[in-house]
């Protein structure tokens, strides 16, 4: 009998030993929590106004504001950057806002902006064309390039702004209606989105639901604005006639592709809904957004 519980205690510490190694092994493979945030209730949002920082918070490991505020049916996101690179990136290489009502970085749920990429390229070529039409008409050699297209966020906003988002909800996809999904420079320049997401959309309860998580995404695009020559595209030279080849050539200006300094965007937090944030993390999320506003000053 003692032998028999003697074996039977051994099983029992052997499986839970078994667990505890399994538990700490799957803690080990999770991805790290993500920082918190407070989502702001619609019944309170007008006392922000008084507050320096207006509800936002910086996304972390990156130069973006994003501001919260929930009713008991939606989500309304204000997202915003005065960062001079990403704001030129996310035009460029458009930018999306996901939602995950699981709180992780799950990019199921969201709105999608379009990129300004194949815009500013369409606007390259015209340039390129007038210039080669002109020198046809003066009947004379002209080596200059022409200059790229200055970077002018107004253009490539007002160009956006005519280009419907999508949206990716629990209905499928499609074009995001202009009261929903919005993009805009304000009086001082900075660049804003905003989006609104109904609760319905995501399959919870706002009246219920405790917390869900946001992303802002820009993916970094390699595609460069068109030279005069084409550049960027490698061909194989001709050996074909070799005569011809070791003929001397006449020098030609190099013309380049024009590049612009770009970065990628992936930053998420966690917004509490139906929760309290601690005051001391409150704190800290203000002092973040303080200092990078001092940063633009």
């Amino acid at each position: 009998m003692n032998i028999y519980r003697l074996v039977n205690l051994s099983t029992r510490l052997l499986v839970l030993f078994s667990i505890s190694i399994i538990f700490h092994s799957c803690r080990s493979i999770l991805p790290p929590a993500l920082p918190l945030a407070q989502s702001h209730s619609s019944e309170t949002a007008s006392a922000l106004t008084a507050d320096s920082q207006g509800g936002f918070v910086r996304m972390p490991d990156s130069r973006v504001r994003v501001k919260s505020i929930h009713g008991p049916d939606s989500i309304e996101l204000e997202i915003r950057t005065a960062d001079t690179l990403t704001l030129r990136s996310l035009l460029i290489n458009g930018m999306s806002v996901w939602l995950d009502p699981e709180a992780g970085r799950n990019a199921k749920f969201g709105v999608s902006f379009p990129a300004a990429r194949a815009e500013m390229m369409r606007r390259q070529e015209e340039i390129i064309r007038e210039h080669e039409e002109t020198r046809r008409r003066r009947l004379e050699q002209d080596d200059t390039i022409p200059r790229p297209i200055p970077f002018n966020p107004e253009l490539w906003v007002e160009a956006l702004q005519d280009r419907q988002p999508v949206v990716r909800d629990n209905s499928g996809t499609r074009f995001a209606e202009r009261r929903n999904a919005q993009i805009f420079l304000d009086k001082n320049g900075e660049l804003v989105y905003r989006i609104r997401f109904a609760f319905s959309q995501l399959g919870i309860s706002g009246e219920d639901h405790q917390r869900l998580s946001v992303g802002v995404v820009s993916e970094l695009h390699r595609a460069q604005l068109a030279s005069p020559g084409g550049g960027g595209v490698a061909t194989r030279p001709d050996i074909s006639d070799r005569d011809r080849r070791q003929q001397p050539r006449t020098a030609q200006p190099q013309q380049r592709p024009v590049r612009m300094n770009l970065i990628p965007v992936e930053t998420w937090m966690a917004f509490l809904i139906n929760e309290e944030m601690p005051e001391e993390k409150e704190k800290e999320n203000k002092r973040e957004v303080r200092d990078m506003d001092d940063v633009y000053r």
